[in-house]
């Protein structure tokens, strides 16, 4: 069975009190997704929290976390004072995700990326999951 990745990054912030509209016009970025408190998701109890998402602009796919986290920091840095508004007071952050059957091709940040991360304040979170080939289905 040929090896085979599933990744994808985005940006949330949470814990707002304005509308997500305003969210959207301050940050100068179209969100991918909105929630607000009492939202019912998919899977999961309602929403505790209003919420705000923005997908990389890189497809989902094999690509590789630095690459998904470059695309979205291009999107991210003209609005890096809104970000870092919100970020003190709100949760703000990256969420790095991949699915890999085979073997993971690992995870390597420069320290130019490190230093565009953190000139936003973000916290990064990498959710990696690894299956072996054979559940790769």
């Amino acid at each position: 069975m040929p090896e085979r990745t599933d990744a994808y990054a985005y940006f949330w912030i949470q814990g707002y009190t304005c509308s997500p509209d305003e969210v959207s016009e301050r940050l100068r970025l179209n969100p991918t997704s909105v929630r607000r408190i009492g939202d019912i998701p998919q899977y999961g109890p309602p929403a505790k929290l209003n919420g705000w998402e923005m997908l990389s602009p890189l497809p989902r796919g094999d690509g590789l976390h630095q690459e998904y986290l470059e695309a979205l920091l291009t999107l991210l840095e003209p609005s890096a004072s809104a970000i870092r508004e919100f970020s003190t007071h709100c949760q703000a952050g990256i969420n790095c995700v991949g699915y890999y059957y085979g073997t993971n091709p690992g995870l390597h940040l420069s320290a130019a990326l490190l230093a565009r991360l953190n000139a936003l304040g973000l916290a990064v979170d990498f959710d990696m999951y690894n299956f072996r080939e054979e559940n790769a289905a």
